[in-house]
């Protein structure tokens, strides 16, 4: 067990569909998620404010220790290509992610994502990641 309340101490992801409009945000504000989602059809502009529970901080700390956040490198980029850009900046007690990318991904990105669906109960649009 980390610490007592699971809370980030600082918590920003941004991932951008630039072919398709497609904008979905969040960070850490106090004691809330804040998510931002905006795009076209259903994704015009959706915000929500979500307090997770100490048990999903419990089980998104853990996912991130499996997917091994912690090792992935500052940036990953496919120079001729900008389809997609993401940025993610996890600190949590004694460890540190600062990670971003150009069309290009960790391995694990797509289970970090997934980590991010199941804290939020949000619907996150893959447009390039298969």
């Amino acid at each position: 067990m980390k610490n007592s309340t699971f809370r980030p101490d600082e918590l920003q992801i941004l991932y951008n569909v630039v072919t398709q409009g497609y904008k979905f945000s969040m960070h850490w504000e106090g004691d809330k998620l804040m998510v931002d989602q905006s795009g076209q059809g259903e994704y015009q502009h959706y915000h929500k404010e979500i307090t997770p529970s100490h048990e999903e901080w419990e089980e998104f700390w853990y996912m991130m220790d499996e997917i091994q956040i912690w090792d992935w490198y500052s940036e990953y980029n496919v120079q001729c290509l900008h389809e997609d850009d993401w940025e993610v900046t996890i600190k949590y007690q004694d460890q540190m992610v600062e990670s971003r990318g150009q069309s290009s991904y960790p391995g694990t990105f797509r289970d970090f994502m997934k980590a991010i669906e199941v804290l939020t109960g949000v619907m996150i649009d893959y447009f390039h990641l298969d």
